[in-house]
């Protein structure tokens, strides 16, 4: 009877979200929300759903990361991500601090306000196909980044590992092994792929947990991904599109039903608060961008890039000061709502 009343729960949200033209992100999020009444994932289960959707993500950003298409953005990616992580950390620091009195919670604090959703904005992305949007390779660009620099801030400060100041590295040498061997990963690629479609998924999935295991984080699947990029693009987006599909609307399902577990610490002192923080740091985002001179692309893009979600999510757990961790989990369930809305609708400025 449960399981009939979410499947209900389900499709009315998808569907009343289709019709109000609304991501159908939010319905999958919220549907999982409503069910926590019902029953609650155990934390096992969403820690191998979350790392499996965030592995086929990443994956699939590597694979965009191609260095012929991205090159022409590097000197405006880094200049303007290390302004704005300056920026935007600078504040959290300072904000956290007068709150908690406690450096590594304001440093925790910091870094958790930094980081977008690379699931969010790239399933956003591909649902109003904008992929070939004069901004996207820097949006890339920026989740790249990010997803590299705030695992690394988790390995060095919170997991004592200091294992992950060799990503950067580890990227600088997929890059060089896609630019001197695609031809012949591109051969051997397509040896699998005319042997057996399922066979080759199959082994795509087993290299990329591999990978993942080798490096004890997701990470390893973006570096796979940039490994592969720019061969068989038409069917890497084709054969796994629909896996993908279902990938992810179970992530956002367990993620919304994970997030409920997290409504007894709201407030409404930490849920203004945490709107005010969601203002600021949208336009502190927007230096990501400042170097475009036509004005709707500088919005357009600024407000695409605003949405939370599961680095944030992460980094919440180690709060030790109570009011903190109040204003930090309505702050990214905020950004994750109204993030989702404003860079669904971003579309629009043209």
């Amino acid at each position: 009877m449960e399981l009939i009343l979410i499947i209900i729960i389900f499709l009315t949200l998808s569907l009343a979200f289709y019709f109000l033209k609304l991501p159908l992100i939010l319905a999958y999020i919220l549907a999982g929300a409503f069910s926590y009444k019902f029953f609650q994932f155990h934390n096992e289960i969403v820690e191998i759903i979350n790392n499996l959707a965030i592995s086929i993500v990443l994956f699939f950003i590597g694979f965009e990361f191609s260095y012929s298409k991205i090159k022409n953005y590097i000197k405006y990616g880094i200049l303007n991500f290390t302004i704005a992580l300056f920026v935007i950390a600078s504040f959290g620091f300072t904000f956290s601090y007068y709150i908690s009195k406690n450096i590594i919670d304001s440093l925790i604090f910091s870094f958790l306000i930094f980081p977008s959703s690379s699931i969010i904005i790239i399933r956003i992305l591909q649902k109003t196909n904008r992929l070939a949007n004069i901004e996207v390779p820097l949006i890339i660009i920026f989740l790249v980044f990010e997803d590299i620099i705030i695992p690394l801030f988790i390995g060095i400060l919170i997991s004592k590992s200091f294992f992950s100041i060799f990503y950067i590295p580890i990227m600088i040498v997929s890059i060089f092994i896609n630019l001197k061997f695609r031809t012949k990963i591109k051969k051997l690629l397509g040896f699998f792929i005319n042997l057996d479609r399922e066979l080759f998924i199959i082994l795509l999935f087993s290299i990329i947990f591999f990978a993942n295991f080798l490096l004890n984080s997701p990470i390893g699947s973006f570096f796979l991904g940039i490994i592969v990029s720019e061969t068989y693009e038409d069917y890497f987006e084709n054969e796994l599109s629909i896996l993908r599909e279902i990938i992810l609307i179970i992530f956002f399902f367990v993620f919304g039903n994970y997030l409920s577990s997290f409504f007894k610490f709201f407030e409404i002192k930490s849920i203004i608060i945490g709107f005010v923080l969601f203002i600021i740091i949208t336009i502190f985002k927007s230096i990501y961008f400042f170097h475009f001179n036509d004005f709707k692309t500088f919005i357009r893009s600024s407000l695409t890039i605003i949405p939370k979600g599961e680095f944030s999510i992460y980094l919440a757990y180690f709060f030790s000061n109570y009011e903190l961790k109040t204003i930090s989990l309505s702050f990214i369930v905020i950004s994750i709502i109204l993030g989702s809305i404003i860079s669904f609708y971003s579309k629009n400025i043209k």
